[in-house]
């Protein structure tokens, strides 16, 4: 279902080949010639899930009756009136949530990340992150796994108050 973690042995393979998975992956701690390091998230997630993720064309995203988006390629939301998308998904597999957001007003605001998990015969608990939103735009993300029986998830745009943020790009990728 796709790697996240490799163990790298100095003696391992040719030198060419260990300079490659150097350049792919981050160190995270190393014990007697032995590294254990992690893949890269643009190797890790490289299938994008969601219709329309610069928001252009606002294909594939449903808005709230009465409210409609500031403009293509950005959308204002708030906790009341959030900018969703419908995905099938796969029980057990890793997905990335990224949007990059940005203050709508002078004031601060809050965003979240949020994913919703539907299964064939129930809701499920849904994953909300928290962030404090920049006026100049800021990137944002989290990884997810989807839960035993989740068969869709439901994305949300959505600022974490009625302050209503700008986002700017979305992005649920496998």
């Amino acid at each position: 279902r796709g790697v996240e973690y490799v163990l790298l042995d100095a003696r391992w393979g040719s030198r060419q080949a260990r300079e490659h998975l150097v350049a792919v992956t981050d160190p995270v701690m190393a014990l007697d010639g032995v590294e254990l390091r992690r893949l890269q998230p643009g190797y890790q997630f490289q299938k994008e899930l969601l219709q329309d993720p610069g928001l252009k064309e606002l294909t594939g995203w449903s808005f709230p009756a009465g409210r409609l988006p500031q403009s293509k390629g950005a959308v204002l939301v708030d906790v009341s009136h959030p900018a969703v998308q419908e995905v099938p998904v796969e029980p057990g597999r890793r997905y990335r949530l990224s949007l990059r957001a940005r203050c709508a007003d002078l004031k601060a605001a809050e965003g979240r990340l949020q994913v919703n998990w539907i299964g064939k015969k129930r809701r499920l608990p849904p994953i909300i992150q928290p962030f404090a939103c920049a006026r100049g735009g800021d990137d944002h993300a989290m990884v997810v796994v989807a839960p035993a029986g989740a068969s869709t998830a439901v994305v949300h745009l959505t600022a974490h108050s009625e302050d209503p943020i700008l986002v700017e790009e979305a992005s649920f990728r496998q």
